[in-house]
């Protein structure tokens, strides 16, 4: 700032300033980026340019002080370089990925002794370049390129890079719902938060909030913690972190997403036709991926909205490492606003938090969280590459019970907290252009506790629910010829789930400590032919649990055909198994707050989860629109009543039973000027069958038939804004009976899940902006959540009080604003 208020008594005295200072100044006052090597510009000094001149014209006057040419590589970035016929010759190009154009950033460009890297847009630039030298350019994860320098004589064209054998896929259908979420020929969909662009009320890329946003997945009570994919319940959902299984999702017990939204570069969502060598997660797969390549250049930003505020820093280490740091903690302690009591409000819906009771009352209700993110990346050589990961996450939730006695007004405090640590490590080796092995390795913990303090029974009630999970993987990638690529391995899994409660008046303990190891081989053989218009992978796993000596096999099948250029269909398949659950003892576990408790499979109360899905989907895509239909049918077998969550007459039973689920997803999206405009819907028909609790079949607690959403994104030159519609018919719940409501104290339900209850309607909107000031760049933006504040209905349960039948609604959020401002340095 202070050297541009120099800027104009130093323009007229035509005092000389070091290059790169003039060049700072003109970025601010032009707005424009320069690029260029620092070597360059040692020494050079030069005028400061006179303010009314363009920038062409101070660009020409500083061509004729320095001897430099300054050429446009786009709009605004400007290339500074040594003047033609110097000694050799300059080398320049944009390097892209073959399959999605997407810029390769940070990868190595040599040429005899000059060497130096691509930038953000992929652009390189070597000058006085052997003309006799050869160029290599590499990059972890892609074939090496090597090129005489004549190739290069042309004017900074785009040179394309093709992957190696181990990514997971190319681009299959681009920007299937709006910019930065396509569809790949995996089958997967990928957010590349990059590239994207807004999505209706989210104030951030919130991962888990994102994919809500894609046909099939939804939220039937509004939470990241309880995402439902093709009427499977969450703990049906594998999610995982740089390859770290995580069991917690979510802040605020779900409304927030415990991935700080600077750490993670894409996620993608499997709902069928997963990789073998990824298990658990029955219902589908959330995988986030942090950035896989090396920054040379130190970042960072800082940000603050009406909820928490964060740190970012993007640092290089040396020249072949780089380090990620973010943290993230809420507002809580400094202050309270209303999108912070809104969220409050809405998790102690219904607990023991703001329940009050005769004689007793709470106060001093506290709530805060925080996470920290790392990641370190090394490239250890053109081969050989190491990721090193690791997170922490906390939640707590205190209050004081205050209980009127004949002694005085007697306090005691209460708490529930939920805290996750985990760390992973990857190394991988390209061998060669056509071999590759990788190894992973990750252990993760994760505990829920509560302390519950009754002052009348002067009794202090603990729970806890811990787990202890360590995977080891371990992978071959064989890439036979330009058609066929084959992937396999060995993975070993140890899962350590424990519980207690513990009661102190009376004594009553109850401990319980479960352990399971599996180890599972898998293989995968992929087809993807540019010159051919078929597409798939056919693969398999096998799993062993010595503790049931139980030998699960599992196919896996994705097959997909380009009919014409614009249209195409698809088939998938798997089977899959898990052997953990989340089952609810009580209602008021851990204070009524997270009910849910991880167990493992037993193999009798508790079996082993296993599924199977198919599904067929057609595509037609032309230019700008998008027409996409997937049909379904899964069936799950094993499954407990207690990991429903049942509010009825089935709340404490042990059946063991299944669920089928069929239905379509259907997705229209055009592109108009600069608009994306999208709508889908989803039908669902999701069913039960527990033959030990009720002869017939009955609707799923997440049965939900009718899902439209709708909406249009606006993107253009760092305005983005958005606004959505998401309209639902309601859950199913159960009635009592309404001749005999109550029998014995107890209330008398009717046949289970026959009532619906009213349709959900909610309208959101987001709006962000970004601008340049000198070397700093700000983003101010703002959303508000359900801008009608309709008032729509997640749940409904009953409970007798005295001789009637009480109704108990849980209520969705309100209308919540947010904003925000955060700045890149």
């Amino acid at each position: 700032m202070v050297l541009l208020l120099w800027v104009p008594s130093l323009a007229q005295a035509q005092q000389e300033l070091p290059l790169r200072d003039v060049l700072d100044a003109l970025e601010a006052r032009y707005e424009v980026d320069f690029n260029y090597d620092p070597q360059l510009l040692e020494g050079m000094t030069a005028a400061v340019p006179e303010a009314n001149l363009t920038l062409e014209e101070a660009l020409q006057q500083l061509s004729n002080q320095t001897q430099l040419e300054y050429r446009y590589l786009d709009q605004t970035t400007i290339s500074v370089m040594k003047r033609s016929g110097n000694a050799g010759i300059t080398l320049c190009g944009y390097l892209k990925d073959k399959d999605d154009q997407t810029p390769l950033a940070f990868a190595n460009v040599q040429a005899g002794r000059r060497a130096t890297i691509t930038d953000e847009e992929g652009y390189f630039e070597l000058t006085e370049a052997d003309p006799e030298a050869q160029v290599q350019i590499s990059y972890l994860g892609y074939r090496t390129i090597v090129r005489q320098v004549k190739f290069f004589k042309r004017s900074c064209e785009p040179v394309y890079m093709v992957a190696n054998q181990q990514q997971l896929g190319t681009v299959y259908l681009k920007q299937y719902l709006v910019k930065g979420v396509d569809r790949l020929t995996s089958g997967e969909y990928r957010i590349d938060f990059d590239k994207f662009s807004a999505l209706p009320g989210l104030i951030e890329a919130d991962v888990l909030q994102a994919v809500q946003a894609l046909p099939g997945i939804q939220s039937v009570d509004e939470t990241v913690s309880d995402i439902n994919i093709r009427g499977g319940t969450h703990d049906q959902n594998l999610i995982l972190w740089d390859g770290i299984k995580m069991y917690q999702s979510g802040h605020f017990f779900g409304l927030i997403s415990v991935f700080n939204p600077q750490m993670n570069q894409e996620v993608r969502l499997t709902q069928n036709g997963t990789d073998p060598q990824l298990t658990d997660g029955v219902s589908g797969t959330i995988a986030m991926n942090t950035a896989q390549r090396i920054n040379p250049k130190f970042k960072a930003n800082l940000g603050i909205n009406l909820v928490n505020a964060d740190l970012f820093f993007d640092i290089p280490v040396t020249a072949n490492s780089s380090l990620q740091l973010a943290g993230r903690k809420s507002l809580s302690d400094l202050f309270a606003t209303p999108t912070f009591d809104a969220y409050f409000d809405r998790i102690s819906q219904n607990t023991e938090v703001t329940q009050q009771q005769e004689n007793t009352v709470n106060t001093n209700q506290n709530f805060e969280f925080y996470d920290t993110s790392l990641r370190y990346l090394h490239r250890i050589s053109d081969k050989d590459q190491l990721r090193v990961n690791f997170l922490l996450i906390n939640n707590k939730l205190v209050f004081d019970e205050n209980t009127v006695l004949d002694t005085g007004v007697v306090s005691r405090q209460s708490q529930v907290t939920q805290n996750s640590v985990a760390a992973g490590l990857n190394y991988k080796r390209d061998w060669s252009e056509r071999f590759s092995t990788e190894l992973e390795a990750y252990n993760t913990d994760y505990i829920l506790e509560a302390i519950n303090a009754n002052i009348e029974l002067s009794q202090r009630f603990l729970q806890e629910n811990s787990v202890s999970e360590t995977g080891i993987k371990a992978l071959a990638h064989w890439q036979f010829n330009s058609k066929f690529k084959w992937s396999s391995g060995y993975q070993f899994i140890e899962t350590k789930v424990r519980n207690l409660d513990d009661v102190d008046n009376p004594v009553v303990r109850n401990l319980s400590g479960e352990v399971v190891r599996i180890h599972a081989a898998f293989s995968n053989l992929k087809l993807e032919d540019q010159n051919s218009n078929w597409s798939g992978s056919l693969g398999g796993r096998y799993s062993y649990i010595p503790k049931f000596d139980a030998h699960i096999v599992e196919p896996r099948l994705r097959l997909a055909y380009a009919i014409t250029p614009e249209f195409s269909a698809e088939a998938m398949g798997e089977f899959k198994h898990q052997v953990t659950t989340q089952i609810i003892n009580f209602q008021n576990d851990f204070l009524g707050v997270e009910r849910r408790r991880w167990r493992l499979a037993n193999d009798s109360t508790i079996p082993i989860v296993q599924s199977k899905q198919g599904s067929f989907g057609l595509n037609y895509k032309k230019e700008d629109f998008l027409i996409s239909a997937t049909s379904f049918y899964k069936e799950v077998d094993n499954i407990t009543a207690r990991s429903q969550g049942f509010l009825n007459q089935f709340e404490f039973d042990e059946g063991i039973g299944s669920y089928s689920a069929y239905g379509l997803d259907f997705l229209v999206r055009k592109n108009i000027w600069k608009l994306q405009l999208w709508s889908s819907y989803s039908y669902l028909k999701n069913t039960y069958d527990f033959p030990t609790l009720i002869e017939e079949t009955f609707p799923s607690n997440f049965d939900v038939s009718h899902t439209i959403t709708a909406g249009v994104a606006y993107d253009y030159k760092g305005f983005k804004a958005s606004i959505g519609v998401n309209w639902r018919s309601g859950r199913p719940f159960t009635l009592p009976d309404p001749t005999t409501p109550l029998i014995e104290d107890e209330v008398n339900f009717g046949f289970p899940n026959q009532n619906n209850l009213d349709e959900f309607i909610r309208l959101d909107a987001s709006a962000s902006y970004r601008f340049t000031k000198g070397r700093l760049r700000f983003q101010v933006a703002a959303s508000v959540w359900n801008i009608t504040n309709r008032k729509n209905i997640l749940n409904r349960f009953y409970e007798p009080v005295g001789t009637q039948v009480i109704q108990n609604d849980q209520n969705s959020l309100g209308l919540v604003p947010n904003v925000s401002l955060r700045m890149f340095y």
